[in-house]
């Protein structure tokens, strides 16, 4: 069988940077490019959370079967598995993907 995926880069996706991180983040230039966030608040990390959930969600129930894989950090994805209620190993690698059920 021949798969067609479909990717996508976004930014929403990314990690939150404590104070200390936020001063130098450390960053390749490849990861620039796609402006992450770094300077937020841990309130805007968790509203960021909320809405990227509503989102995965949404894409989820819409996608008719199509299986839907995020690639992102360890603490995005157990927010993301939690929220969905599936069960979450407690150590993921620092970059891991899960599949959205």
């Amino acid at each position: 069988a021949h798969y067609k995926e479909k990717i996508k880069v976004d930014r929403r996706l990314g990690r939150f940077f404590t104070r200390e991180e936020r001063k130098n983040p450390g960053l390749r230039e490849e990861t620039r490019r796609y402006k992450p966030y770094i300077a937020e608040h841990s309130q805007d990390f968790n509203d960021r959370m909320k809405e990227l959930h509503k989102r995965l969600k949404k894409r989820r129930d819409e996608s008719h079967g199509q299986e839907i894989w995020v690639i992102t950090h360890a603490l995005i994805i157990k927010r993301m598995m939690k929220k969905f209620h599936q069960k979450c190993d407690n150590h993921i690698k620092a970059v891991a993907s899960y599949r959205v059920q």
